[in-house]
């Protein structure tokens, strides 16, 4: 289970709690870019079990994404279709602002789950950052 507080260590220092590969497993994952560091984030999620979706500004136009989606067999969705796909968790690419409407306003709502797997207790999304191809939680 994923801890979603902010500890002190013995030093004094505040650490985040680190997050497993395996708190993953088997929850829906959105991820939000479909160039190199979105292919690779959809590539472990996919071996982690996780129902992946690739988003996109302009799916329609957008070829990484395309090419991501089709290449690992996910569904390519558009910034609408967020609500819709319902995820656990979302990984945007670093070009993606953490400030955009879309993302606050879904990580801060409390959402229905049609699944029951969530490893996630209070019902809202998590949002992580890659930060260049080999940036996974540990």
């Amino acid at each position: 289970m994923v801890r979603h507080s902010i500890r002190r260590r013995d030093s004094g220092v505040l650490e985040r709690p680190r997050m497993k590969l395996s708190d993953l497993r088997g929850i829906r994952v959105l991820v939000w870019g479909g160039a190199r560091e979105g292919y690779t984030a959809t590539e472990i999620c996919l071996k982690q079990n996780c129902a992946v979706a690739i988003v996109s500004d302009t799916p329609e136009t957008d070829t990484d994404a395309q090419r991501s989606a089709e290449s690992l067999d996910v569904p390519l969705i558009g910034v609408a279709d967020i609500p819709q796909w319902n995820p656990d968790f979302i990984v945007r690419s670093p070009g993606v602002s953490r400030y955009r409407d879309e993302l606050t306003n879904f990580a801060s709502t409390p959402r229905s789950h049609s699944h029951t797997s969530s490893p996630f207790p209070h019902r809202r999304c998590h949002l992580w950052t890659s930060w260049g191809p080999c940036a996974t939680p540990r």
